[in-house]
């Protein structure tokens, strides 16, 4: 190499850290929120405790895939076995403690005669509380300077081959626990405890004795919410307001309340959008399975196994109204009785834009009930779509429904889309409005004013009424974006 430099034989090596280590977070005020993603490894997030085993075995945690059903979970494979039925705990790390709050789990338990609990108050292995599912029964135990008191206690049916599930909440005064077996039984315990012991901050975990298999998933905790604080008794047991649902199952809510045939065929329309008349067939037959995947895609297993598991507690009903749509749609079809004329009629065969036959219904309808409001709305816009010759005549129609019956959403709706059809929007415009005023939470009318209102750059108004859409329809990531590019506009 000429007038050149070159370097060989190059060492790096580390010298002692100058920089203070950082201190730890501050302890939370009541209690940290958790969720186990189970992504990380198990002797960084988890501290694992052991109980004195005669032969000498130890705790052994890990993270598996593929346990009955669930796709990750966090696994412990050793019986431990020890005289104080301590066993093998896993308590989390770092500053994740808890004074007042909830936390749940499932477990899956390969053993006859194990004992599977869930640890809280954790400060040392002489001072803890565990809530456990015996073979027996569900109790509480409270481990003071390692003298162990049995608060609690209640039967428990025998071990079931399945998940189980296990939520409790505490607070200075009172636990309360819930277990719900692979059978759908429900097992409670409320459980006074010593406030001078009780009132101080300490870890959570997952304990297992005389146990050499059990999976544990969907690990989570919080802080209590407004209506668990002073856990009353049926507070835990008999949740009924969404706020108090994880926010993870309220994605998925709608699959679980979706009963009747004629919502999950819309909702399928709505969830493949972009997709063919056949798969969006295929997803109503399927909904179920079709939902929970697509609202559960960026969820764990377990979420999707809750999810189908409360859907199909509908299946017996969705069926009975599928039979029922099908043997209306064929009274409609075949004019069916005279003198029972349905209601359902003229809608659907509007949607099918069969116009003749929808008007022979509305007939049949208004032959009965001359003044029923919303039939004659019906029948005016099914004529404004069988030729221009015959928009006065809608027109007449649709007025003399809202003058039947001037209080219906639908009389207001229909003559909206007549006045759209003509592109007078102003008048359209105050005709949705109308109908909102009516039936706050009709979408139809939220959508179609919303089109009207971008067509004539009233942005402030899009922006409003997109931001309804969206509190309505807060599931659904177009609704998002629209409101997104309305507050852009």
């Amino acid at each position: 190499m000429q007038d050149g430099l070159y370097f060989d034989k190059l060492v790096v090596s580390a010298t002692p850290c100058l920089t203070p280590q950082r201190e730890l977070p501050p302890l939370p005020p009541l209690c940290s929120v958790f969720v186990e993603s189970y992504f990380s490894s198990v002797n960084a997030l988890y501290s694992i405790v052991d109980g004195a085993d005669p032969g000498g075995n130890i705790g052994q945690w890990e993270y598996r895939d593929k346990v009955r059903g669930h796709n990750r979970v966090l696994a412990q494979l050793n019986a431990v076995h020890d005289p104080e039925e301590v066993g093998t705990i896993a308590v989390l790390q770092g500053q994740r403690t808890c004074r007042s709050g909830q936390l749940s789990f499932d477990f899956f338990p390969q053993c006859s005669s194990g004992i599977i609990g869930a640890v809280f108050r954790f400060s040392t292995e002489a001072n803890y509380a565990t809530v456990e599912a015996t073979e027996t029964e569900l109790r509480l135990r409270v481990i003071n300077d390692k003298k162990v008191t049995v608060v609690a206690r209640t039967p428990l049916s025998r071990m079931q081959d399945g998940w189980y599930s296990l939520h409790i909440a505490f607070d200075s005064s009172r636990v309360a626990a819930r277990v719900q077996t692979p059978g759908e039984e429900v097992f409670k315990l409320i459980a006074e405890t010593d406030s001078s012991t009780s009132g101080e901050d300490g870890a959570v975990g997952m304990s297992a004795f005389n146990c050499g298999g059990v999976a544990f998933d969907g690990f989570q905790m919080s802080p209590l919410g407004p209506k668990f604080e002073g856990l009353h008794p049926t507070s835990l047991f008999n949740p009924s307001k969404e706020e108090d649902t994880p926010a993870p199952a309220r994605l998925w809510s709608l699959c679980a309340t979706n009963s009747h045939f004629l919502a999950r065929r819309q909702h399928c329309e709505e969830m493949h959008r972009a997709s063919t008349a056949e798969q969006q067939s295929e997803c109503t037959v399927n909904y179920c399975h079709e939902c929970c995947a697509f609202h559960t895609s960026l969820l764990s297993g377990p979420h999707k196994y809750k999810c189908e598991r409360d859907c199909l507690t509908n299946e017996q009903e969705a069926h009975q109204t599928e039979t029922l749509f099908d043997h209306t749609v064929q009274r409609c079809v075949h004019r069916g009785d005279d003198n029972k004329p349905s209601l359902l009629c003229s809608p659907w065969l509007y949607e099918q834009k069969h116009n003749k036959k929808a008007v022979k219904q509305a007939d049949l309808i208004l032959k009965r009930f001359p003044e029923h409001g919303e039939t004659l709305a019906m029948k005016g816009l099914i004529l404004s779509n069988m030729g221009p010759e015959r928009k006065q005549e809608a027109y007449e129609y649709a007025r003399k429904g809202l003058r039947a019956d001037i209080t219906n959403c639908v009389c207001w709706h229909v003559l909206g889309l007549l006045y759209r059809q003509d592109r007078d929007y102003a008048e359209a415009t105050k005709c949705f409005v109308q109908t909102l005023r009516l039936d706050s939470n009709n979408f139809s009318a939220m959508r179609d004013l919303a089109h009207l209102q971008i067509h004539e750059r009233n942005y402030a108004g899009f922006l409003e009424t997109r931001r309804l859409i969206l509190i309505a329809r807060s599931r659904f990531i177009r609704e998002w974006a629209a409101f997104a590019l309305a507050n852009h506009l």
